[in-house]
């Protein structure tokens, strides 16, 4: 378990009051510069900010009618292939929090069933009787219940859970113009604002990036651009945190879908979520974090694949994507090797010649990968302090 002093540094209130540094030494991985992938992208400093103490306001400020109008016009859904009952009072404390009866604005929020326990099955049921459902003509922010689970073992079958999630609104003329956002279950924070920001960026930026990604914490790639832009420095590091001396990569987070460290590593999983913790009791708006406006994955047409733990997509992208996967376009994308983050992430980019970006103002937090010992991050707390921090985000 995480000591007394490690959780009263996670809510402490007094302000970080390093400056931003960017860590290069030991940073492993070829990641273009921060002015090579976009020359917009500049170092944010960090304020601060006390989350017991925050007034009732929330949401994003909108800086045009324009802005405010795509916002309200737009339909927008939400998914997650749902199998983990142990994080869905925290992901779902988020969503709800985005329906448009709730000033957000997800129109649909889809709960995809793939792979259950009964114990996860009963957890769901739970929480649908207490949320307004679609089938019942809601159209202010509703639920929805798709059995995606695949018909046989073979991986194949995951290309038609995408595509049950798609066949049930995406023929709906209403729809065809939707916004979709994939969520993975194990999503445990979504700042305020975020899904709009991604849902302006995809209307706005359509013609320079394909697929969006939002600025996920507890990525392989993204993990080694926050530490470039200063979070992981050595003005903050959890007291009493016994890091494992012998790991070579302990806090050099490389630019690398199979990083020892981004990926691999339980030590830096788990200083990347208490140092979050810390940071997002200084600044709930998470500016440390948002250091750029958008990273383009592929500025350097290598078109490597990064993990989609929270991605956005069309009504067009989604079907062209999943025919593009039918069509045996590439490797990836065949039968009897579907990868679905290898498909949309590295080959669609690649076939279609259209980068994928990441939005900064999108910070989520993803909890863990099966190589970062997820048991052991729930036995020693980490997980219930993201349930507190829900808890907490509600009030604003």
């Amino acid at each position: 378990m995480l000591n007394a002093r490690e959780w009263k540094l996670v809510g402490a209130s007094a302000a970080l009051t390093a400056s931003l540094v960017v860590v290069m030494a030991g940073v492993v991985g070829n990641a273009p510069s921060l002015t090579e992938n976009r020359p917009e992208m500049l170092a944010a400093g960090p304020s601060t900010g006390n989350l017991n103490s925050l007034n009732t306001t929330r949401g994003p400020r909108f800086q045009t009618l324009e802005e405010a109008s795509i916002l309200k016009n737009q339909k927008v859904i939400v998914f997650a292939f749902y199998g983990r009952h142990v994080n869905l009072g925290i992901l779902d404390s988020y969503l709800y929090r985005n329906l448009r009866r709730n000033g957000g604005v997800v129109d649909i929020l889809i709960y995809a069933i793939h792979e259950v326990t009964p114990e996860d099955k009963s957890a769901l049921m739970s929480l649908m009787a207490k949320r307004p459902q679609c089938s019942k003509g809601e159209s202010n922010g509703c639920y929805a219940l798709i059995d995606a689970r695949p018909p046989d073992g073979n991986k194949w079958s995951f290309w038609l859970s995408w595509k049950k999630v798609l066949d049930a609104y995406g023929n709906k003329p209403e729809f065809k113009d939707a916004i979709w956002l994939k969520v993975d279950d194990d999503i445990v924070f979504i700042r305020d604002g975020a899904i709009e920001a991604m849902v302006l960026e995809k209307r706005t930026r359509a013609h320079e990036c394909g697929v969006l990604s939002a600025n996920v914490v507890n990525h392989p790639v993204l993990a080694h651009v926050h530490q470039r832009i200063g979070v992981y420095t050595a003005s903050y590091a959890p007291p009493n945190w016994q890091r494992n001396k012998g790991d070579p990569h302990r806090y050099f987070y490389e630019y690398d879908p199979w990083g020892q460290c981004s990926l691999k590593s339980y030590d830096c999983a788990k200083n990347t979520h208490l140092t979050f913790l810390h940071n997002a009791h200084q600044d709930t708006d998470l500016q440390m974090y948002r250091g750029f406006h958008i990273w383009d994955f592929h500025t350097d047409n290598a078109y490597n694949r990064f993990s989609i733990n929270c991605v956005m997509l069309t009504t067009k992208e989604f079907d062209d994507w999943l025919e593009f996967a039918h069509r045996n376009g590439s490797p990836a994308c065949t039968q009897a090797h579907f990868d679905d983050e290898m498909c949309l992430s590295s080959q669609w980019p690649k076939a279609t010649q259209r980068h994928a970006c990441a939005v900064s103002d999108a910070v989520v937090v993803h909890f863990t990968y099966m190589s970062q010992s997820r048991p052991r991050m729930i036995s020693e707390g980490v997980l219930q302090k993201y349930s507190e921090l829900s808890e907490l985000m509600k009030k604003r």
